[in-house]
């Protein structure tokens, strides 16, 4: 009897032992939910991702525009000096930076016999490039713009405008790319009876 009950013994916690082995008694199992979140996930990764749609010119251009932000300067090359005195031999510098999540591009021109500081912000509209000058003669023209072939240049050409126009008006904006260090910025004011045309051979500044 008693070898009866040993052997009872035995075998119960033989039992016991391949339950917890084979039922792991005590850890949670999966539930259906969780385990068809896992085959969702599975299933995804294994597909192949979308491709991202491709840029339009303007697009691409913009964003080109926008890897030139930094600190620039140049000495202003005026077409006509008279009125522009100011400029002679004194560098401009020119401040740009991305801004707005990355929706406009800030750009700032100074120097320091100028007490204003013209600001333009490119954007874009649907898909097209614009900016708005916000000039020192009280004024904020739009322009619209375009882009060359190759993308190096891209060219904006008066649109329509706030304010008043008496002392003249931003018509024109030409940006040619070079390499990462320079650039250059030709801008276009119409005066009453002329154009005046300021280059801008930028270098970068260190």
């Amino acid at each position: 009897m008693k070898s009866a009950r040993v052997l009872f013994t035995a075998l119960a916690l033989t039992a016991a032992a391949f339950a917890q082995e084979h039922n792991h008694p005590g850890t949670a199992q999966p539930t259906s939910s969780q385990t068809n979140a896992v085959q969702s996930s599975q299933t995804q990764a294994s597909q192949p991702a979308k491709p991202k749609p491709e840029l339009t010119p303007a697009q691409k251009a913009f964003a080109k525009l926008k890897s030139i932000e930094g600190v620039w300067q140049a000495v202003p090359k005026v077409n006509d000096p008279q009125g522009y005195e100011a400029f002679k031999d004194i560098p401009m510098t020119v401040t740009m930076r991305t801004t707005s999540r990355g929706n406009a591009f800030l750009h700032e021109m100074t120097h320091p016999n100028i007490p204003d500081n013209p600001i333009t912000m490119f954007y874009m509209q649907d898909k097209e490039l614009w900016l708005t000058h916000f000039c020192d003669a009280g004024n904020r023209p739009r322009m619209t713009g375009k882009v060359s072939a190759d993308g190096n240049r891209l060219e904006y050409d008066f649109i329509d405008i706030t304010g008043p126009t008496k002392y003249g008006h931003m018509k024109r904006a030409v940006i040619t790319f070079g390499d990462e260090n320079s650039h250059t910025q030709e801008w276009t004011f119409q005066l009453p009876d002329k154009e005046v045309l300021i280059r801008l051979d930028l270098t970068r500044k260190k």
